[in-house]
């Protein structure tokens, strides 16, 4: 779409780095860049508000801030909401969570979905449950290794992005835990990954090529009307089921997952 409207891409890979982002921006400021859109985990307020006083338009995808700018983002509290419920569905009751970074915004949504979820269900979050994570599989390893180490550990692990669920995938296999025979796992995000875990992974899929379509079309508009108002669009988020988890069997007081 960029092309089409005879603008040049130019792609600024943070991997997730505060540094790697003051560094862009420095770049994208001084090539005088018509316009940004941010998408990265640990996008700083601080440069959005650089970029914007310096006159470049900014769209937030996948990102939400307290800011006057064009937004579009996934539901990621209903997409949370929808992970956590299919496990509730399945008859998970402990159900672990691994977080992205509670500073973020849309880590906070997944977190405020899951509890919402349990909420539904008359069931007191628990703070033995969450482990915070930073997005990146070893996160995702290390959380889940100190959820299955618990006294009573959760029959289900909901990791709030894929990277962390197949962190979860590998330290479960190092500790000789079947999925989903033994523990249920679900993700976040649909990256090409979860298809090819394995288990592959059921997970909440974002629209991720409308969400990029959406962010680059509110760009060209602010570009050629920079006085229109606001836009903040809210797409739905999709869960897609694979073989990551499992129903739970329960004989008496003992309960396993049912393949």
């Amino acid at each position: 779409m960029a092309s089409e409207n005879g603008y040049n891409v130019l792609l600024c890979n943070t991997d997730g780095s505060l540094k790697k982002e003051n560094d862009y921006i420095d770049v994208l400021r001084s090539r005088q860049a018509d316009g940004v859109i941010f998408t990265t985990s640990q996008v700083s307020s601080r440069n959005v508000k650089t970029l914007m006083k310096s006159g470049i338009p900014v769209v937030l995808a996948d990102r939400r801030m307290d800011l006057k700018c064009d937004m579009v983002s996934a539901d990621n509290v209903e997409g949370a909401f929808q992970g956590t419920r299919h496990l509730l569905d399945l008859g998970h009751v402990r159900i672990g969570v691994i977080t992205g970074p509670m500073g973020v915004a849309t880590s906070q949504d997944r977190i405020e979905g899951y509890r919402r979820a349990l909420g539904e269900w008359g069931i007191a979050p628990s703070p033995d449950l969450v482990r915070e994570g930073d997005y990146r599989e070893a996160s995702g390893y290390n959380g889940a290794m100190e959820l299955i180490r618990l006294s009573e550990p959760p029959t289900a692990i909901f990791a709030c992005n894929d990277l962390m669920a197949v962190g979860a995938l590998r330290a479960l296999e190092e500790s000789e835990l079947q999925v989903p025979g033994d523990i249920s796992v679900v993700g976040y995000d649909d990256i090409t990954v979860a298809s090819v875990a394995r288990p592959r992974l059921t997970t909440v899929a974002q629209p991720k090529y409308e969400m990029g379509a959406i962010a680059c079309r509110m760009l060209i508009d602010r570009l050629r009307a920079p006085g229109n108002p606001y836009q903040t669009v809210m797409l739905r988020p999709q869960l897609v089921l694979r073989e990551s988890a499992a129903m739970m069997k329960c004989e008496g007081s003992v309960c396993n997952p049912e393949l």
